[in-house]
């Protein structure tokens, strides 16, 4: 696998790079499974999107995090 290159690494931001990758490689994991696996197909889409909605709590979080630390 390739390494994923992080572009912002914020104070905020640092501790959760490794989950957002992870979460990133399980969502593609996933969908691709959900092309392929046809008899398991719902339950990949299902989890794919499990996980693409808790990513983007993550994501919105963090930033709320940093904007706090913004104003302060």
């Amino acid at each position: 696998m390739s390494k994923v290159v992080r572009l912002f690494e914020t104070h905020t931001r640092m501790p959760y790079q490794d989950t957002i990758a992870l979460l990133v490689k399980a969502i593609d994991y996933h969908n691709r499974q959900a092309m392929t696996d046809f008899s398991n197909a719902e339950f990949h889409k299902k989890q794919a999107m499990v996980l693409k909605m808790y990513l983007i709590d993550l994501k919105e979080f963090i930033y709320k995090e940093e904007h706090n630390d913004l104003m302060d």
